[in-house]
């Protein structure tokens, strides 16, 4: 449960139908965000229950497009993510996840994620503790564990209202960045087929996404903001999925 993808972020597949309503059936996504014009599309296909793939295409700041293959097994994800972009903005992505343990109500997740873009080589490695819907979530840098790093705790209230909590570390253009704590929250009112994302975080930043899901039609409204108090900026925008 991330606040980022569902305003665009990496993973935009899936807003709120189900899996029964997703597996064959393709299912095309459209965001825009007014605050920058920026565009994107995206084409979402469950061929099978292990293999899915999605194309995706954005404008801003450069034009971009992203290619997705996600094939899972019982107990193994891969997934396998291609970018292409203008000002030679390139790179090729490759995740795998792996049941390490499993007991009762209780399992333990590890992976690796290797991306190499034009620039560099990067590689994360991570593990996931599971109880029944809760989960516990550390991810690092391969190199530099200590300089780059996540932690996640996601813990279910109840089965429509699930809370997040969000500790990371990172560089951006070989800068270190403070700690960032983010709190984040899902609520899903069934009855009226409405999701509600909420996130604030330690940079100054408070954001909002309501996801509709129409009943009797084929499409998701999707409204998202995100606000920072210390810039005095707004990013806001609209989102359509459909199935065709």
């Amino acid at each position: 449960m991330t606040f980022y993808s569902l305003i665009g972020g990496e993973k935009q597949t899936g807003m709120i139908l189900n899996n029964d309503q997703q597996q064959n059936i393709p299912i095309c996504i459209i965001k825009f965000h007014t605050s920058d014009k920026n565009l994107m599309f995206s084409i979402n296909h469950q061929w099978t229950s292990s293999l899915t793939t999605t194309i995706r295409f954005g404008t801003i700041p450069q034009k971009r497009f992203w290619s997705h293959v996600e094939y899972r097994r019982p107990n193994e994800t891969y997934e396998l993510i291609g970018e292409y972009g203008t000002r030679h903005i390139s790179s090729i992505q490759f995740s795998y996840l792996s049941r390490l343990w499993q007991r009762v109500n209780y399992q333990i997740d590890g992976g690796i994620d290797v991306r190499i873009t034009s620039k560099e080589k990067l590689a994360d490695i991570g593990l996931r503790l599971k109880h029944s819907s809760d989960s516990l979530i550390f991810k690092c840098n391969l190199y530099d564990p200590f300089e780059q790093y996540l932690i996640g705790i996601q813990r279910c209230i109840n089965t429509n209202f699930t809370i997040g909590f969000l500790a990371e570390k990172k560089v951006n253009y070989h800068e270190q960045q403070p700690i960032k704590f983010s709190l984040m929250s899902q609520w899903y009112l069934n009855k009226i087929g409405l999701q509600i994302n909420t996130l604030v975080n330690t940079q100054n930043e408070l954001g909002l996404a309501l996801t509709h899901q129409i009943h009797r039609f084929p499409l998701v409204l999707q409204t998202f903001g995100l606000y920072s108090w210390s810039m005095h900026k707004c990013k806001w925008g609209v989102g359509l999925q459909i199935l065709l």
